[in-house]
């Protein structure tokens, strides 16, 4: 089924109404692809020529500016340093993140990430963050 489309600038000034996406995109630079997984709420690879909305019959006539979709970056703890702690409570070494204490300590990183989230407990061996 093929819906109508509201077609605004990357400002949000109103432009058109178009009878459907395939027909917006045979008159812009935009793909009809694109149109679609705008108006679902993607974001495409490339940045869009226009923004794209539904039809609604009270549709606003000018919207918010385009933002461009930043990618998000990968979480990383600036507390990230990593003890390792024997039986007694001492501790053994200090390791600068998981994958450091993954190479050194010999136990795997998905371990030592079970360990400090408290998913596992090792009888000899424990991790913590310091």
């Amino acid at each position: 089924m093929e819906h109508r489309v509201i077609q605004y600038s990357l400002d949000g000034e109103f432009i058109k109404v178009w009878e459907n996406a395939r027909r917006a995109a045979q008159s812009n630079t935009d793909s009809d692809a694109i149109i679609r997984l705008v108006m679902n709420g993607g974001f495409p690879k490339k940045s869009p020529n226009y923004q794209w909305r539904y039809f609604s019959e009270n549709y606003p006539k000018k919207i918010g500016k385009y933002q461009q979709y930043k990618t998000p970056q990968p979480f990383s703890r600036s507390d990230d340093t990593i003890a390792e702690i024997d039986w007694k409570g001492n501790t053994v070494a200090t390791y600068r993140d998981t994958a450091e204490a993954a190479e050194k300590s010999g136990f795997s990183q998905s371990y030592i990430c079970n360990v400090l989230a408290g998913r596992i407990r090792h009888p000899k061996r424990r991790f913590r963050r310091i």
